[in-house]
C-alpha cells in the first residue's frame, strides 16, 4: 500500500526525533555512571592515599591501640563500614566496623604495609555504595522520564505539522506538476493560505504557470506560423531547385552545394565540382573585369545579375542570365552565395542570327541601313556615297513589282562585283537606294563612283525579257560625325536639282531648306497657339479575341483651311525649333482624356528627347499619379538611333511600371539597336516593323525574319503587334504566324474620335 506523503513525513520525524533522544539517553547514563564511578574512585583514591600514610607510619604491629583508633577514624569516613589489619601471615591484628557475615555486598579494598620495602601486614576497608548505585538508578529513570515525554511532544508536534505542511506541499506539489504540463486552468488550483514560505514559494508557482500558459499560447501560434512558413520555404526551395540551375558557394567562391540540372548542363558530377571554385566554369573569352563587378557587389550585400559566357568540361561554350545572392546570418553577416541560372543558349544564338538578319537587306542580301550604322564608326576615315535608280517607281510601275525586284536584285550584284574590294562595302538602304562605303583617297572614291554610275548608263540590264536602261544620282560626303545625313542631304539635292553627283558642303543647308524649315515653325507655333495640333486614333485589333483592344494615339495638325497635316512634314522641324516638347504635353493630354471615358487602352509614342527631358517626365509623372486607370495606357518606345542613354531609358521603364503601365518596343526589326536592348528593357509588345509586314505575302525573306521575332517574343513572354496589316491577305498571314495584334488600314484608319 502506498504511504501517503504526511504519514511518510510523521514517521520520518518521529524516526529521527527518537534516534536523538536514544543518543541524548546513551550519553546522559553513561555520564551519570562516569560522574559516579568518577566520584567512588576519587573516594577510595582518597582512602588509599590515607592508607598508605597510615602504613608508613613508624609504629610497632604490636602497639594494637593506636592501630584500634585510627580503624575507627576510617570507619568514621563516608561510605567505609568496616576496616582491619591483617599481618604477614593474614591473622587479624585489628579489626573495627560491622560483622564479617555483612560486609560479604560490600566493596573491598586492600592495601599492603610495609616498612623499608619489607611488607609486615596488609590493610583491608569495606565499602557501602547502596546509595550512590541507588542515585545513578534514580538519575536513569529521570532522564528515561524526560526522554519519553519528549518524544510524546514530538509525536503530537510532528502530526500537527505535518497534517498542516501537507496540505500546503499538496498544492506547492499541484503547481509544480503543473508547469510540466502543456496547459492547466489554475483558477482550479486552491491558493495557499498560511502565511509562510511554502504558500509563497507555491503562489509564485501558480503565477509562474500562468506565464508558462501565456507564452505556451504564443509559442504554439509562432510554431503554427513557423511551420507554415518553413513548409512554403521547402516549395520555394522546390520550385527554385525545379527551375533553375542552382548552386552555393562559401565566402571564398567555392562551390558547396549544384542540382541536377546544374551537373547536366556543365557535365561534371557533383563530386567533381563540390570544393571547387566557382571560376571554373569562366570562359576565356569574357573579361576578368566582369567577375571583379560582380565580387564587388556581392560581397557588398547587393544582389548581382548578368549574362555570363561559361564552359562546360567538354569544352563547348554556353550562356547563362545568372542572379547572385549574398546570404547572411543572423548577425547580418554574409556566410554564402546563391546562385540561380538560366540557360538562355538558344536564345543568344538566335540573338547573332536575327542580328545578320537585321542587318541584311532580305531582297539583296546586302547589308542594310543598320548595318551602315554599325560600320560608320569602326571606319577611321569614311567615305560614303548614295546612289538610287532614277524614275525607279516608272519601271515598277510600267514592268510590275516582279521585274522590279528582278532589277534591284541584279542592279546590287553589279554594284557588288564592281567594287568587290577588301575596303569596300555595300548596302542597300531602302527601296532603289544604295550606299558604298570605303575609307581613303577621296579623289579615287568619287572618280570609282563615277566610272560605275557611266558604265550603269551605257550598258542596259536584260531582266528576263526586257531590256532596261538606268540612270543613276549621287550624292557623296566625307565628314565622319555626320556622315550619312550629309550624303543625303548631297544625294536629295542632286535629284532635286537633275544633276548626275553632288559633293556635300556647308552651302547645301542654306536656300530653300531654311525657308522651308521658317515656314513650318511659324505654322507650328500658331497651331498649338490656336488648339489645332490633334491627336488621332488607330485601333490596334486583338487576334485571338476578334476584337479591338487598343488604340494607338498619333499627332497630326490641323492647318488654317482645316486640312489635316501627317507628322512626317512637321515634327522634325518641331524638334529643331524647340516646340517638340509642347506638342509631347498636347498628346498627352488628348490620350488620357480619352483613356478616362473608355474601358480600352490607349497607347503613346515617346522618343528619347521625351524620355530624357526632366520637364515632360515630371508633367507625365503627375498625370499618373493622379488617375486610377493608369494600367490601360501604353508607351510605345518609337525607334531611334540616338537612344544611347540607356540608363535613363532604364530608370522610365521602371518609373512608369511602378504605376501600372505597359511598355511597347516600336518598329522592331528596322535594326539590331532594338534587337540589342529588347532583353534588358523588358518590355510587354514588340511592334513588329511595316517594311516586313506590308510584302510578307510576297516576300519569303520577310516571312522568316517575323517568324523569328514572333519565336523568340514568345520566349519572352512578350506579345506582338503587327503594324501595316494594309490587305486581307496580310491580315490572314499575320493570324497564321499566331501574332496577338494586328494594326493597319486594313482593321481602320486613324479617326480624331476612337470608335467606342
Amino acid at each position: 500500500m502506498k504511504m501517503s506523503f504526511k504519514y511518510k513525513f510523521i514517521l520520518s520525524f518521529v524516526t529521527i526525533e527518537l534516534f536523538f533522544l536514544i543518543m541524548i539517553a546513551t550519553v546522559n547514563f553513561t555520564s551519570i555512571e562516569n560522574n559516579t564511578q568518577r566520584f567512588i574512585d576519587q573516594r577510595i583514591t582518597a582512602l588509599e592515599v590515607l592508607g598508605a600514610k597510615l602504613v608508613a607510619t613508624p609504629l610497632s604491629i604490636y602497639d594494637l591501640g593506636t592501630l584500634d583508633n585510627i580503624l575507627h577514624g576510617f570507619i568514621t569516613l563516608d561510605n567505609i563500614v568496616s576496616a582491619e589489619v591483617l599481618d604477614k601471615d593474614d591473622r587479624v591484628v585489628a579489626f573495627d566496623g560491622l560483622d564479617k557475615e555483612k560486609l560479604s555486598a560490600m566493596e573491598q579494598i586492600s592495601e599492603s604495609i610495609k616498612i623499608d620495602e619489607y611488607t609486615i601486614g596488609t590493610l583491608n576497608l569495606w565499602l557501602d555504595l547502596t546509595k550512590d548505585y541507588q542515585e545513578i538508578q534514580d538519575n536513569k529513570y529521570k532522564t528515561l522520564l524526560i526522554i519519553l515525554t519528549e518524544l510524546l511532544v514530538s509525536i503530537i508536534v510532528s502530526f500537527l505539522v505535518g497534517f498542516r505542511l501537507s496540505r500546503n506541499l499538496d498544492l506547492l506539489t499541484q503547481s509544480i506538476k503543473s508547469i510540466g504540463n502543456k496547459f492547466i486552468n489554475t483558477v482550479n488550483i486552491p491558493k495557499i493560505t498560511s502565511h509562510d514560505e511554502v504558500r509563497e514559494l507555491a503562489n509564485a508557482m501558480i503565477l509562474m504557470q500562468d506565464r508558462v500558459n501565456e507564452r505556451s499560447l504564443e509559442l504554439k501560434h509562432t510554431n503554427e506560423v513557423l511551420t507554415t512558413n518553413i513548409q512554403i520555404l521547402k516549395e520555394y526551395e522546390r520550385a527554385v531547385d525545379a527551375g533553375s540551375i542552382v548552386s552555393k558557394g562559401d565566402i571564398e567562391g567555392r562551390i558547396t552545394y549544384v542540382n541536377d540540372a546544374f551537373c547536366s548542363i556543365i557535365g561534371y558530377t557533383r563530386d567533381e565540382l563540390i570544393g571547387m571554385p566557382h571560376n571554373m566554369l569562366r570562359h576565356p573569352n569574357t573579361p576578368i573585369s566582369v567577375f571583379k563587378k560582380m565580387w564587388k557587389e556581392v560581397l557588398s550585400g547587393n544582389i548581382w545579375n548578368g549574362i555570363l559566357k561559361n564552359i562546360r568540361k567538354d569544352g563547348s561554350s554556353f550562356y547563362v542570365n545568372i542572379t547572385v545572392i549574398p546570404l547572411r546570418d543572423k548577425n547580418s553577416k554574409i556566410v554564402e552565395f546563391l546562385a540561380l541560372r538560366y540557360d538562355i543558349t538558344e536564345l543568344v544564338n538566335s540573338k547573332e542570327s536575327l542580328k545578320q538578319m537585321f542587318q541584311t537587306d532580305a531582297l539583296t542580301s546586302l547589308g542594310n541601313r543598320f548595318k551602315l550604322l554599325q560600320d560608320i564608326p569602326k571606319t577611321k576615315e569614311p567615305l560614303l556615297a548614295i546612289l538610287d535608280i532614277q524614275a525607279f517607281k516608272e519601271i515598277n510601275n510600267f514592268y510590275g513589282h516582279k521585274v522590279g525586284d528582278q532589277v534591284l536584285k541584279i542592279f546590287s550584284k553589279k554594284l557588288f562585283d564592281y567594287f568587290d574590294l577588301d575596303n569596300y562595302h555595300i548596302y542597300r538602304l531602302h527601296s532603289d537606294e544604295f550606299a558604298v562605303l570605303t575609307e581613303g583617297n577621296q579623289d579615287e572614291f568619287i572618280q570609282g563612283i563615277k566610272n560605275f554610275q557611266h558604265d550603269i548608263q551605257v550598258n542596259h540590264l536584260t531582266v528576263l525579257e526586257y531590256d532596261i536602261n538606268l540612270s543613276l544620282t549621287l550624292g557623296f560626303a566625307f565628314e565622319k560625325s555626320n556622315l550619312i545625313e550629309q550624303a543625303t542631304i548631297a544625294h536629295h539635292t542632286a535629284r532635286r536639282n537633275n544633276v548626275p553627283y553632288i559633293i556635300y558642303s556647308n552651302v547645301l543647308k542654306v536656300g530653300e531648306e531654311y525657308k522651308n524649315n521658317l515656314l513650318w515653325t511659324s505654322k507650328l507655333k500658331s497651331a498649338l497657339k490656336e488648339h489645332r495640333i490633334l491627336s488621332f486614333f488607330q485601333p490596334i485589333y486583338n487576334n485571338k479575341t476578334n476584337e479591338i483592344e487598343k488604340y494607338e494615339t498619333l499627332v497630326r495638325l490641323q492647318d488654317e483651311n482645316g486640312d489635316i497635316i501627317s507628322p512626317y512634314f512637321f515634327l522634325d522641324i518641331s524638334k529643331r525649333a524647340r516646340l517638340y516638347p509642347q506638342i509631347t504635353r498636347v498628346v498627352i493630354d488628348r490620350c488620357f482624356e480619352e483613356v478616362a471615358k473608355s474601358t480600352k487602352s490607349f497607347s503613346i509614342n515617346l522618343t528619347i528627347e521625351d524620355i530624357v527631358n526632366p520637364d515632360i517626365m515630371a508633367y507625365l509623372y503627375n498625370k499618373l499619379s493622379n488617375i486610377s486607370y493608369a494600367n490601360r495606357i501604353v508607351f510605345e518606345i518609337v525607334e531611334s538611333e540616338s537612344i544611347n542613354s540607356f540608363d535613363s531609358m532604364e530608370h522610365f521603364i521602371f518609373t512608369i511600371q511602378k504605376f501600372g503601365c505597359q511598355i511597347a518596343i516600336d518598329d522592331f526589326g528596322t535594326g539590331y539597336s532594338n534587337f540589342e536592348y529588347l532583353m534588358k528593357l523588358q518590355a510587354d509588345y514588340i511592334k513588329i516593323d511595316g517594311s516586313m509586314i506590308k510584302n510578307i505575302h510576297k516576300n519569303p525573306n520577310a516571312y522568316k525574319v517575323v517568324e523569328t521575332i514572333v519565336d523568340f517574343a514568345k520566349k519572352n513572354n512578350m506579345k506582338t503587334i503587327a503594324e501595316y496589316v494594309s490587305t486581307e491577305e496580310v491580315f490572314e498571314i499575320v493570324k497564321a504566324l499566331d501574332i496577338d495584334y494586328s494594326q493597319g488600314y486594313f482593321i481602320g484608319e486613324p479617326k480624331h474620335n476612337p470608335i467606342q
